[in-house]
C-alpha cells in the first residue's frame, strides 16, 4: 500500500527597547565591540557573562518592546505600532508588508521570506531567510529605507520568536551555537552570549527574559536576566507555548500525554492547572485567552483563569495571532491557508487577495496539445523552440528562461513555480509562492494571474483544460479551463501520478483519505464520463508512451510494460530499476544492478547502453534533443545529449 508522499510545507504568514544604563559594580557583562561587516563568528564572542566580572551593571529601562509576548509565541508574523499593522504576507512568499487596520494604505517593503517582526524606535527588525538552511537578522526604517543585515551570526528562522527588540538591544537564538541565547546592539555590534542552552520561544517581561530550553531530559521553562545572570529553572516538561502576561506566565505542560494549560507567578510560585484539554496553541488579547484544542483544531475564547470557554468556530485552526482587532490563523480545513475573523468569531474570511488572470483579446484562448511530455514527471524544465523555461527553486526562486545553447539567460517572472507546462505563448504552473494555486504567465513575463484559487500538487495542461490533483478537495482529480472557467471534480478517490493521452487520463490511487483503498493503475476519460481500472498490481512509478504504459512494480521494482487496455503485460528486459521515462524510442532508467547508473534501452532493437555512471541521478527531463538531470552526488543540474555525450553542468 502506498500513500501520497507530499509534505505541505506551511508557513503562517499573513497580510498583517532595551536600553543599557551605566551604574556602579556588580554582575554585568562586557564584550569587545565587533566592527560591522567583519563577519564575526561565535568563537569571537565572550562566553557566559555570569562568570565574567564587569564594572557596568546592565539594567532594563521602561521602553516598549518591538512586539507583544503573545505574538512572539507564534513566529512574530504580526506587529502593531502607531496604528500600523506590520506583517509577513504568505500570499507573496512571507513578504514584509504594512497596512492600516482597515486594510488601507498597504506598503510593500519587498523583503522575503521574513518572520519574528519587531518594530521599535522607527526601525523594523526581522529575520530573513537567505538560504534554505540559513537566516539572519535585518532591519530597515519604517519608511523602507536603510535596509541592512545586522546579525554577525545566523539565527533560526523556523523556531518561535527568536528575536526580541527593546531599546538599544536585540536578543536572539544563535543557530551557529545550537540555539544559545545572545544579545547585541541594534546596529549589530557587541554580540554577547548569555547562556549555553538551546533557547526557544523567547519572551520578555519586566527585568527578565523567559524562554524554553531544549534539554535532553525534556523542555524546561526558564528565566534569565538580560545580562546573562540568574538563569533559573521554573518548570519542567513544558511545551513551546509560553506567554508572560500581567504578573503571570501562561504555558502548556506535558501531563499524561496531554498538553495541559497552566499558569504560575513570574517567580515560579503558585502554579495551577487551568485547562485539562490538550492544546496546540494559545494567545492572549485584551485580557482574554484564546486557545486551540489539539484533537479537534477548534478555537476557543475564555477568561484568563480558563473559565467561561466559548467556541468561536468549527473550522480547524492553528498558528493563531491577533492584530488590529482581527484573529488571524491557518485554516487546516483549507490546506492551511491564512484566514481571519473578528474577536467574537464573526466575519470569517480569507486573509489574502487573489491576482486573477485577465482576458487578453489579442491572444487566442488556448493552444492545442499537451503542455508537458508525460516523461517529465516533475516538470521543472520545459522547452519551446530554442528556449528552455525552468524553475530550480520552487520555494524561494523564480521562473527563468535561456536559449538552448546556454546563453541569453533572463527572468520570466519573479515567482516560484512548479510543474511547468508550456502551451502556445503561455506558461502554466503551480505557484508555490501563492498556496500552490494554478497560475499562468506569458513567456515574455507579462499577463501573470491566478487561474484557480485551488491548491494543487500535480498539473498537466491539455488543449483548453488544466488537469490537476486538487489538495483543496481531498487530493481528487479536477480540471478547469485555462481561462479559469468550468471547474469540475472528475474523481471521488484521491489520485497521483497523472499521465495523459488524447482520450484518457491515467493515474494511481493515492491512499490519503477514507474513500481511497485501491492499488494499481486507473484511467478516466478526459471529460470524467467514464472511469476504469487498468490493473490492480501495485506499482512504484509509471509513464505513458503511445498505447503502452511503462512501469516498475512496487514489490521488486521490475521494469515492465502493459497495453493501455491491459490486453498485454510483459517484462521489458528482466532488470530492476527506477523509471525515468521514454524518449525517442529509448527507455531511460536508473539501473540498480551492477551498473548503478543511468541506462537507456532501445525498445525495438533491444540495445542497452550505460550512458551515465556510476552515480545517482534524479529529476530527469527530456527536452527534444537534450536531457537535463540532477546529480545527487554533486547536488548540481547537468545537461547532455540523449546518448549521454557532451555532458556539462547546467549553470543558469
Amino acid at each position: 500500500m502506498k500513500s501520497l508522499h507530499r509534505s505541505l510545507m506551511t508557513v503562517l504568514a499573513l497580510a498583517l527597547g532595551l536600553t543599557a544604563c551605566s551604574h556602579s559594580p556588580p554582575p554585568g557583562t562586557a564584550a569587545a565591540p565587533l566592527k560591522p561587516g567583519t563577519g564575526p563568528t561565535a568563537t569571537s564572542v565572550q562566553v557566559n557573562p555570569s562568570t565574567a566580572p564587569s564594572d557596568t551593571e546592565f539594567t532594563l529601562c521602561g521602553c516598549e518592546p518591538g512586539n507583544t509576548n503573545t505574538n512572539y509565541g507564534t513566529h512574530g508574523c504580526f506587529a502593531e505600532k502607531d496604528g500600523w499593522i506590520y506583517y509577513a504576507d504568505a500570499s507573496q512568499g512571507a513578504r514584509l508588508m504594512r497596512k492600516r487596520a482597515d486594510d488601507t494604505q498597504i506598503t510593500d517593503y519587498n523583503e522575503k521570506p521574513v518572520s519574528s517582526i519587531n518594530v521599535a524606535g522607527g526601525w523594523i527588525y526581522y529575520i530573513k531567510r537567505t538560504r534554505l538552511d540559513e537566516a539572519y537578522i535585518y532591519r530597515m526604517t519604517t519608511e523602507g529605507k536603510s535596509i541592512e543585515r545586522i546579525s554577525p551570526i545566523p539565527c533560526d528562522y523556523d523556531s518561535c520568536a527568536n528575536i526580541l527588540v527593546k531599546g538599544d538591544y536585540v536578543f536572539f537564538s544563535n543557530l551557529a551555537e545550537n540555539g544559545s541565547l545572545y544579545r547585541m546592539k541594534t546596529d549589530g555590534t557587541e554580540p554577547v552570549r548569555l547562556n549555553a542552552r538551546t533557547s526557544r520561544s523567547l519572551t520578555l517581561e519586566g527585568d527578565w527574559i523567559y524562554y524554553v530550553a531544549k534539554e535532553a531530559q525534556g523542555d524546561e521553562l526558564r528565566t534569565i536576566r538580560p545580562d546573562g545572570t540568574d538563569d533559573r529553572l521554573l518548570a519542567e516538561e513544558v511545551c513551546t507555548n509560553i506567554i508572560p502576561y500581567e504578573g503571570w506566565i501562561y504555558y502548556t505542560s506535558l501531563a499524561d500525554d496531554q498538553r495541559v494549560l497552566m499558569r504560575m507567578r513570574l517567580d515560579g510560585s503558585g502554579a495551577m492547572e487551568l485547562l485539562r484539554d490538550s492544546l496546540c496553541g494559545m494567545t492572549i488579547y485584551q485580557d482574554q485567552l484564546f486557545y486551540v484544542i489539539r484533537e479537534t483544531g477548534r478555537l476557543y475564547r475564555a477568561e484568563l483563569d480558563g473559565s467561561d470557554p466559548v467556541l468561536l468556530m468549527n473550522t480547524r485552526a492553528f498558528g493563531v495571532q491577533i492584530a488590529g482587532g482581527w484573529i488571524y490563523f491557518s485554516n487546516a480545513d483549507d490546506v492551511n491557508r491564512p484566514y481571519r475573523m473578528r474577536l467574537d468569531g464573526s466575519g470569517m474570511e480569507p486573509a489574502y487577495t487573489v491576482d486573477w488572470i485577465r482576458d487578453d483579446p489579442e491572444e487566442p484562448d488556448y493552444a492545442r496539445g499537451l503542455g508537458v511530455p508525460n516523461s517529465n514527471a516533475h516538470s521543472r524544465f520545459v522547452r519551446g523552440g530554442n528556449w528552455i523555461y525552468f524553475s530550480l527553486d520552487h520555494y524561494m526562486g523564480e521562473i527563468r528562461k535561456m536559449l538552448r545553447n546556454g546563453i541569453s539567460i533572463s527572468t520570466v517572472i519573479k515567482r516560484p513555480g512548479n510543474h511547468l507546462n508550456l502551451s502556445g505563448h503561455y506558461l502554466y504552473f503551480i505557484d508555490t509562492g501563492f498556496y500552490d494555486c494554478l497560475a499562468r504567465v506569458r513567456i515574455d513575463g507579462t499577463g501573470y494571474g491566478i487561474v484557480a484559487d485551488q491548491s494543487a500538487s500535480e498539473l498537466v495542461v491539455f488543449d483548453e483544460w488544466m488537469y490537476f490533483v486538487n489538495q483543496s478537495l481531498d487530493q481528487t482529480l479536477c480540471r478547469i479551463r485555462v481561462d479559469g472557467t468550468g471547474l469540475q471534480q472528475l474523481t471521488q478517490m484521491a489520485v497521483r501520478n497523472l499521465k495523459l493521452d488524447d482520450e484518457w487520463i491515467y493515474f494511481e490511487p493515492s491512499l490519503t483519505n477514507d474513500q481511497a483503498g485501491e492499488e494499481g493503475i486507473w484511467k478516466i476519460r478526459l471529460d470524467g464520463s467514464k472511469v476504469l481500472p487498468v490493473t490492480g498490481q501495485a506499482i512504484a512509478l509509471m509513464t505513458l508512451d503511445q498505447d503502452w504504459i511503462y512501469y516498475t512494480t512496487e514489490s521488486d521494482h521490475e521494469l515492465r510494460r502493459m497495453k493501455t487496455d491491459a490486453t498485454q503485460n510483459e517484462s521489458i528486459n528482466g532488470e530492476t530499476g527506477t523509471l525515468y521515462g521514454i524518449h525517442q524510442g529509448w527507455l531511460y532508467y536508473y539501473a540498480t544492478g551492477k551498473d548503478k547508473g543511468m541506462v537507456r534501452f532501445h525498445l525495438e532493437d533491444r540495445t542497452r547502453e550505460l550512458i551515465l555512471g556510476p552515480g545517482t541521478y534524479s529529476l530527469v527531463h527530456f527536452l527534444e534533443d537534450q536531457i537535463i538531470y540532477y546529480n545527487n552526488d554533486m547536488n548540481t543540474y547537468h545537461m547532455m545529449e540523449p546518448d549521454g555525450s557532451e555532458r556539462r553542468e547546467f549553470k543558469p
